[in-house]
Order: structure tokens, then sequence, then C-alpha cells
């Protein structure tokens, strides 16, 4: 009797054991998939911020004319604008109208005002 009671104190801490290590195992595979999720967020995170737009004033696309026709050409092909693209657009365009205004003065009337 004393040998059967050993056997099944022995399985019994055998199975002890490997479910502790199942545990480990599955701890193991969850901080794994947490940590994976993590990174996928943090990356996620960095993209988004590198890739924020920002609103260019009216005074930069009066000083920079080549990026403001490049945005202008940008903003006809656009089906969709978020408000930042919208401002972009509209302070793009002022630009060009009151910079074409101020050389239609120059050639009517020599000088701008």
């Amino acid at each position: 009797m004393s040998k059967k009671l050993t056997n099944a104190a022995s399985l019994a801490c055998a199975g002890l054991l490997m479910l502790q290590n199942l545990k480990s195992t599955v701890f193991q595979i969850l901080l794994k998939d947490v940590m994976s999720l993590l990174k996928i967020f943090f990356i996620a995170t960095l993209f988004m911020v590198g890739c924020s737009e920002s609103v260019h004033t009216e005074k930069y696309y009066k000083e920079h004319p080549k990026e403001r026709d490049a945005v202008i050409s940008q903003c006809k092909k656009l089906l969709k604008m978020n408000s930042v693209q919208k401002q972009d657009c509209q302070n793009a365009n002022q630009a060009k109208r009151k910079a074409s205004y101020k050389l239609d003065l120059t050639k009517n009337y020599g000088k701008a005002y």
C-alpha cells in the first residue's frame, strides 16, 4: 500500500510540475502577445505623429510660389479633404489670388499697391 501511495504522490508531483510549466508557457505566450501589441501601437503612434499635416499660412504661400502652385494642383485632384487640407488649400488659393492681383496692378499702373 505504501508503494501505491508513493507512486500516487510521485504522479501528483509530476502533475503539479507539468501544470506549473504549462502556466509558465501560457504566461510567456501572453506576454509576447502583449509586447507585440504594444510595439504595433507604438509604431502606429510614431507613424501618425510623423505624418501629421500642418497648415501653411497665406504669407508662407506668398513667399513660396512653387510650393503654393503644387498644393493648388493637389487640391484640385482631391475628392474629399480633411480640415487641415481644406485650410491649406484655401490659404494657397488666397495667396495666388493676391499675387495675381498685385501683378495686374503692376501691369496696369506701373507699381504695386
